[in-house]
């Protein structure tokens, strides 16, 4: 049931946003899309389960590095598949005379599929589970890697717009040059293939305007990672926050006040980004959060204000009136 909740949400939504589609007509490249990944999606057969139903349930099966659900998981797939129907959409408009079509359309779609599952279920996994699954998805779909590479595992690739077929990610990694007085800056990225790799798919998470929490241990390029990407993005202003030990959601506020207006909208108060960001969308970084003291309570404040926003859409203000958030 849920699978057959997301095609018919992918099938309705208009990604490409496009005004001058009237009505609720959605890109043909797009229902080209969903068409071809349709038979791995859901499955045909009620006797037999899908490549998504399998991989979605190998994926709740396996340890991550946080609690997961089915549609905590379901959302990750959501937003990675619809930058690839945003992919072959963006495709079709730079090429009105050779549009993506036939086995084309076929190979990108089925290509992206599994690339899509194997980082919205196994991203916040080991390595280990990444190749099982990938080892999975190879099996079930029939797909075959680069007959050069007979070691290789579908993690190191990504999927080529242009034809459809897979490319190394360590093909896509630039060569840059770093002039001698910004070596030690510590804003600049040495592009390799995880930067590459994680940029991309962070990427995609973003543009679909989802929270999301990168884990791992000091040092390992959190911040880094997603604030390069971030500054990269369009339409996004970066307000970035250390939390401490003291950080209260006052420091959230201050930053509220510093960045957006409230605006009245009918009935609602809606605190969004000031006019002369014009229609960007504020994004909140906030490093170090496991950082703030726990009150009397066992409560850490600025976090539980964070789930409010979060989870609620909006806050409650001094004065006892209900703000609704929007573009934060």
């Amino acid at each position: 049931m849920c699978l057959e909740h997301l095609m018919g949400q992918l099938r309705t939504e208009n990604i490409a946003g496009d005004s001058n589609l009237s009505g609720d007509v959605v890109p043909s490249s797009q229902i080209s899309f969903l068409d071809a990944i349709q038979g791995l999606v859901i499955s045909e057969d009620s006797r037999s389960t899908s490549l998504v139903a399998d991989a979605l349930e190998f994926a709740l099966s396996k340890t991550h590095i946080m609690e997961m659900s089915r549609e905590g998981l379901l959302k990750s797939l959501k937003s990675l598949l619809v930058k690839g129907i945003g992919l072959a959409i963006e495709y079709d408009e730079n090429h009105p005379d050779f549009p993506m079509t036939g086995q084309h359309m076929d190979n990108f779609a089925k290509r992206w599929l599994c690339h899509s599952l194997l980082w919205s279920f196994a991203g916040s996994a080991s390595w280990q589970v990444r190749h099982e699954l990938a080892d999975l998805l190879l099996r079930s779909s029939g797909m075959m890697l680069p007959t050069d590479d007979d070691n290789g595992s579908l993690a190191d690739y990504r999927v080529r717009v242009g034809n459809g077929e897979l490319e190394l990610w360590s093909d896509s990694v630039p060569r840059i040059e770093i002039e001698s007085h910004r070596v030690t800056a510590t804003d600049v990225v040495v592009t390799t293939t995880d930067t590459v790799r994680h940029s991309d798919i962070l990427g995609a998470w973003l543009e679909s305007r989802s929270p999301l929490i990168l884990c791992g241990p000091p040092g390992s390029g959190k911040t880094m990672t997603l604030t390069s990407v971030l500054q990269s993005v369009q339409g996004v202003v970066l307000a970035s926050l250390n939390f401490s030990s003291r950080t209260t959601p006052e420091l959230i506020m201050k930053t509220f006040a510093q960045y957006c207006t409230y605006v009245r909208k009918g009935k609602d108060i809606v605190l969004e980004p000031a006019e002369s960001l014009g229609s960007s969308w504020l994004v909140v970084f906030c490093d170090e959060i496991n950082l703030p003291e726990e009150d009397s309570y066992g409560t850490q404040r600025v976090i539980m204000f964070m789930r409010q926003l979060v989870e609620q859409g909006g806050f409650w203000r001094e004065d006892n009136i209900w703000v609704k958030t929007n573009r934060i």
